[in-house]
């Protein structure tokens, strides 16, 4: 607020040290100009990194600020299965050439089964169409809710990932740490989850990139999986 965005950038560099390939930028402050304040980012950001944006924002004006003020292919995050957000937020992806994140959820809420939010990522793939953006271009996310209060449905996010790779062959992610939330040892119930979700096809997790068993457990997965060909990933890391 006090037009000091250092520690936004410090944080970013700390992250691609530690291995981000994509930096999610979210400047949601209540009662300030969020648009003004996503543009500032983007370019302090930019100016200091070469890495990808993630244009994090429930704000149509703070998302066009950011795509608009990034000189490369961003990411919009997000869209769901509501009409209205579709309509709103999809001409801004097509104008702007970004990829897009698209929430498995609609105007029934999180708790939905695998099945119904395959169903949800099918439409949020319909209707993309229309603005002539491919599914290639679509980033599923299949909805990460904390274990300690949704216990039930921390098997449905793992089974969305799969059904939509199987199925519809679209990209996914999981918000990590949701997982965890108000849980004691959230590293290991983190950890444990992005190993599993890695087996279920997940390809780009959120996460802290700054803990190190975290990264080794990708890389020993993508060796396992056989993304990581040869295993050279694996060996620097272990090294």
């Amino acid at each position: 607020l006090a037009g000091d965005f250092s520690s936004v950038v410090s944080k970013a560099k700390k992250q691609i040290e530690k291995g981000a390939h994509i930096i999610d930028v979210n400047m949601g402050v209540p009662g300030e100009d969020e648009a003004s304040l996503m543009k500032r980012a983007v370019l302090e950001l930019q100016k200091n990194t070469k890495a990808i944006l993630c244009i994090d924002s429930s704000d149509a004006l703070a998302l066009e600020e950011g795509l608009k003020h990034f000189h490369g292919r961003a990411i919009l995050n997000s869209v769901d299965g509501n009409e209205k957000k579709l309509q709103s937020f999809l001409p801004i992806a097509k104008k702007y050439g970004a990829m897009i994140i698209g929430l498995a959820l609609d105007d029934r809420g999180v708790e939905t089964k695998a099945k119904e939010r395959l169903e949800i990522s099918k439409k949020i793939i319909r209707i993309a169409k229309k603005y002539n953006i491919p599914k290639q271009d679509i980033i599923i996310d299949g909805l990460t809710l904390t274990v300690g209060a949704q216990q039930k449905f921390a098997m449905e996010a793992l089974e969305t990932v799969r059904l939509v790779k199987q199925e519809l062959n679209c990209l996914t992610t999981l918000g990590l740490s949701n997982i965890s939330h108000g849980v004691p040892q959230r590293h290991l119930l983190n950890n444990t989850f992005l190993a599993m979700a890695l087996s279920y096809g997940l390809d780009f997790p959120m996460m802290d990139p700054s803990l190190e068993s975290t990264r080794e457990i990708i890389a020993a997965a993508e060796f396992l999986l056989g993304r990581d060909v040869g295993g050279k990933n694996y060996v620097n890391i272990s090294s």
